[in-house]
């Protein structure tokens, strides 16, 4: 399989870490939103509190393909520069 990904490796990684940024950045903003809703709840202002919520929705469908797409492109590159999946239990040096 590492073969095959090698000439991948690169583009691999500066995709997994931008996607890992995209993921935080959501994250972030979510929990932003959020925090910002619970605020307007305190004030009773329920105008404020819906557009908060719609907000945060538009960051939770950043943050849910976000992570899968993380977790994917991270064993793609891992497997491209050949480093064994399940690290020193499949016999590799490092984890």
């Amino acid at each position: 399989m590492a073969e095959l990904l090698a000439p991948f490796a690169a583009p691999l990684r500066v995709v997994h870490a931008l996607t890992g940024i995209l993921l935080v950045a959501g994250l972030l903003g979510r929990w932003v939103a959020l925090a910002q809703a619970e605020q307007a709840t305190r004030a009773a202002d329920l105008l404020s509190v819906r557009a908060l919520l719609r907000a945060s929705s538009v960051f939770e469908r950043i943050v849910i393909p976000s992570s899968i797409a993380v977790l994917a492109l991270g064993l793609l590159t891992a497997w491209s520069h050949g480093y064994p999946l399940l690290g020193s239990l499949q016999g590799g040096r490092d984890n």
